[in-house]
């Protein structure tokens, strides 16, 4: 089941819920039965409930109908703050993927010079660098 009819679903068993209540709390102000606090109570509940699941499902359906997928408050917060990031690769954005390529091969010469000669000491080595 995906996420619109399981909202779908909710809706209506809320709504179910809220009828059931209703109904019993009529039947309870009409019949004045022993056991009216307690029936009544239950009502209330039921009525509670079925509407709270009501609403949570429509903010649910709401937010997946958004086309960026984010809530009210999350997508205000966010174009307030800060630019719109690019989106990253995935499926259907168009983006193909590229086979990378072996490392060139570097001649004897380049591979046996190490970045400092052996003479320097590590004195020298620190005024370089605190030059750059």
């Amino acid at each position: 089941m995906n996420d619109k009819s399981r909202c779908a679903f909710r809706i209506v068993l809320g709504g179910w819920l809220v009828y059931l209540g209703c109904s019993l709390l009529w039947q309870m102000y009409n019949e004045r039965p022993s056991n009216m606090i307690l029936m009544s109570a239950i009502a209330v509940v039921f009525v509670i409930v079925g509407a709270v699941c009501v609403g949570h499902s429509l903010k649910v359906l709401y937010d997946l109908r958004r086309p960026d997928g984010t809530n009210a408050e999350e997508a205000s917060a966010e174009d307030a703050d800060e630019p719109e990031a690019p989106e990253a690769p995935g499926r259907g954005s168009g983006v193909q993927p590229v086979e990378l390529a072996a490392p060139e091969e570097t001649p004897e010469a380049e591979k046996n010079e190490s970045p400092a000669s052996e003479t320097e000491t590590a004195e020298e080595l620190e005024n370089d660098y605190e030059e750059k």
